[in-house]
């Protein structure tokens, strides 16, 4: 378990050290996920909606190259 003390600031944001970045596999701009739970800050990386959405849907990949060739899905 990775502990840092950080600040707030007068315009309300918070410095994540260099250290917790790395360990979330962060870089400048990219965006976050926060939640609270149990009055504690849990910041995550935020995943591509899409990938959230894999598997959700099941088709062949047959039908699924004639939707696209068909252009009726968009």
């Amino acid at each position: 378990m990775e502990i840092s003390h950080s600040r707030i600031n007068q315009n309300k944001q918070i410095k994540i050290p260099d250290k917790i970045l790395d360990m979330l596999g962060l870089k400048s701009g990219e965006e976050i996920k926060m939640t609270v739970v149990n009055n504690k800050l849990i910041v995550e990386a935020s995943s591509d909606p899409v990938d959230e959405l894999t598997g959700i849907i099941e088709i062949k990949q047959s039908e699924a190259d004639k939707l696209i060739e068909s252009e009726e899905w968009y």
